[in-house]
C-alpha cells in the first residue's frame, strides 16, 4: 500500500517529464522567420533517434515480425507552407527505412 500511495504522488511529475521532452525539437515554431530568409527555403532533419522502449513494445505486438528501432523528423519549408514528415526505422543507426507519415 505504501509503494502505490508514493507511485501516486510521483506520477505527475513523471508526467509532466514524459509529456515535455520534444518540446525543445521544434523548428517549424520559426516558421515566420524561415519566410524571410531564402536560404532557409529547403529541407531540414532531426538526429536519429533511438527508441528502446518502441522497438521492445512494437517488437512484442507484431510477434518479433517488426520494430521500430529509430526515427527520424523532416521539416520541409516551401513558401509559407512546412510539412513535418516522421520516418521510422527498422534499425537503430537510421539507415533502412520503413515507414514514413
Amino acid at each position: 500500500m505504501k509503494k502505490l500511495v508514493i507511485l501516486m504522488a510521483l506520477m505527475p511529475a513523471l508526467t509532466l517529464v514524459a509529456c515535455n521532452r520534444h518540446s525543445r525539437k521544434n523548428p517549424a515554431a520559426a516558421a515566420s522567420e524561415a519566410l524571410k530568409d531564402k536560404d532557409l527555403q529547403k529541407t531540414f532533419q532531426s538526429k536519429c533517434e533511438i527508441k528502446g522502449i518502441d522497438a521492445v513494445v512494437t517488437g512484442i505486438m507484431t510477434l518479433g515480425q517488426a520494430s521500430v528501432k529509430s526515427s527520424r523528423v523532416l521539416w520541409k519549408f516551401s513558401g509559407n507552407q512546412v510539412t513535418r514528415t516522421t520516418v521510422l526505422f527498422a534499425q537503430a543507426d537510421c539507415a533502412q527505412e520503413s515507414w514514413v507519415f
